[in-house]
Order: C-alpha cells, then structure tokens, then sequence
C-alpha cells in the first residue's frame, strides 16, 4: 500500500466525509491499470507500515492533480516536505476556482471536529445516538432539539446548514 506525501483526500472507507467517494473514484481514474513511478521523499514508511510516496503517471504528478483538481487537502508531514509549497499553491488556486470539495462541500475548510462551537447561525444539533450510532441532525423547533446535547468529544457538532450536515453524512431526524 501507497501513502502519498503531502496530501489528505476526505475519507471514505473508514467513515465518508464530503467528497470522499469522488475522491477515490478520481484516484482510480488517474492510475488504475497504468504504470505508475513512485518518488520517495525522506521517510519509507508511515506508522501502519504503508510506503510514503510521490506518485506519477507519466509526468503527471497525481499527488499534485488530486490537490489542483479539489479532491485533497495539502497536508504537511515533516520530515517529508518536497514539495509542500507546490501543494499549498495549488490547494489555493482550486480554492479560488471552488473546485471538487471547495466547490461542493459547506465549510469545506473545516473539518467536523472544527466546528463543535455554537452561534445563532450554526445551531443545527448533530448528535450520535447511543443506541445505533447513527449520526442524526435536529433543528431548532423539532421533537428532541430541545433535548439533544452535543458532546464535543463523542464526535458530535454544531451544523450551520442541513446542506453541510448532510455533505459530513448526517442524517435529519425523522421526529
């Protein structure tokens, strides 16, 4: 297995984030079935034993069009920091552009644990339940709103739309 240097897509395996799936569909788009040349940096591996990488189809650096095209993050990891500039450039410009997350995903630049504050405009409740673990939002006004405490450290958050809870995979409370 392949880690690429300098990057974070949104998770989809583990537990979907916004734009997750895309992401992985837009990977396997660029290298499945090609030859790829894989670049280390400093380091071989990370903790799970995975290879830390630069990869390449032919000059194309995916790890560079993931983040370009706004299905990555730029994430740094010393000592394996090439080309961090490169990726910090080119996460702003698909910023800029609203393109993939940046485009599609409500508060794109923070991630669900960012977010636990409340305010009047971000007062849509996620809460876990405790029974099924389903990640369920209430509204201001419906059944358990009321009722409903976020617990920071379970996961749980404040949304400032149902359009950005739904893009993190919660669901509307069906009361």
């Amino acid at each position: 297995k392949v880690r690429y240097i300098g990057i974070d897509t949104p998770e989809s395996t583990t537990k979907t984030e916004c734009f997750g799936k895309e992401a992985t569909n837009k990977n396997k788009l660029l290298v499945e079935g090609r030859e790829v040349t894989l670049e280390k940096d400093v380091s071989e591996t990370d903790k799970f034993g995975r290879l830390l990488r630069y990869v390449y189809v032919g000059n194309l650096m995916v790890n560079q069009e993931l983040v370009l095209s706004g299905y990555a993050n730029a994430s740094s990891y010393p000592p394996d920091i090439k080309y961090q500039e490169l990726f910090r450039t080119s996460e702003k410009e698909a910023r800029e552009q609203g393109r993939g997350l940046w485009g599609n995903c409500a508060a794109a630049s923070q991630t669900p644990s960012s977010s636990n504050t409340t305010s009047d405009e971000c007062s849509i409740k996620g809460n876990i339940s405790k029974s099924t673990s389903e990640k369920i939002y209430h509204l201001p006004g419906g059944k358990f709103y009321n009722q409903t405490v976020i617990g920071d450290t379970a996961g749980e958050r404040f949304f400032c739309s149902e359009k950005e809870a739904q893009s993190y995979g919660w669901r509307k409370s069906k009361l």
